[in-house]
């Protein structure tokens, strides 16, 4: 659905065009792990907000690089909400480990890995939500995971989805570089996750292969329904394509 590469610039690399907002001064660092630059994040006042509609799908996939700076607890690699109600994020450290939890208005769900993410290294670090099992992986491992997530990101529709700062005003600003953020409305699988961690693209995402072929249902991601596909992402005959 959205990819940021994050190569001096904040554009979406696929044709969706759901480009990022940064508050303050984008700080580009030579540090990389994919293209050959990353995005800083200072830890004081810098983080990035996403389009409103980038989140709202029922399964989910959040994939980055990043590589701390800092090792305060409560920082958040994604934070994707409405208020301190509604919300799911990705914590590097609650101050013993990473975590993800969502939350929709009632008890907060969690996924708790082991330990929490180091510092000065560069890591791969991705959320799937799918219905029935909810995965934190780290550099393409299954590093936790639960069955018992039941709330689904579209029950909570965040349109403030935020990299890097929490829905919570208390909690810090994330210190870290940033390097090729993703989203995909679908839980991708494990052997997808390695191929996005190269630098590649999921199999599930497809391509037209012919004009003359006329679908008989199309929705764009938001699932309203399409009379023809439109520029970028269409759900075409149950299939994700960009056109």
């Amino acid at each position: 659905i959205a990819r940021w590469q994050l190569d001096e610039n904040l554009y979406d690399a696929t044709p969706n065009m759901m480009d990022m907002v940064f508050k303050g001064t984008p700080n580009y660092q030579d540090d990389a792990k994919e293209g050959s630059k990353s995005l800083l994040l200072n830890g004081s006042s810098n983080y990035l907000q996403l389009p409103y509609e980038v989140a709202c799908s029922d399964e989910l996939t959040i994939a980055m690089w990043v590589k701390m700076r800092g090792s305060n607890s409560w920082q958040r690699l994604f934070d994707f909400g409405n208020d301190t109600d509604h919300y799911m994020f990705l914590t590097p450290s609650t101050g013993s480990a990473m975590r993800f939890s969502i939350k929709n208005g009632d008890k907060e769900q969690q996924v708790s890995c082991k330990t929490k993410l180091p510092v000065s290294q560069w890591k791969h670090v991705a959320v799937t939500i799918a219905e029935g099992k909810t995965v934190i992986y780290i550099d393409g491992e299954e590093a936790a995971s639960s069955t018992d997530i039941t709330i689904k990101p579209s029950d909570i529709h965040p349109v403030l989805n935020y990299i890097g700062r929490s829905q919570f005003n208390s909690d810090p600003f994330l210190s870290a570089y940033l390097d090729d953020i993703r989203v995909y409305n679908h839980a991708v699988s494990d052997a997808d996750l390695k191929v996005i961690m190269d630098g590649g693209e999921p199999t599930a995402i497809q391509s037209p292969e012919a004009d003359d072929v006329v679908p008989t249902a199309t929705y764009g991601i938001d699932g309203i329904k399409r009379d023809a596909p439109r520029r970028g992402l269409n759900i075409i005959n149950g299939k994700k394509m960009i056109k």
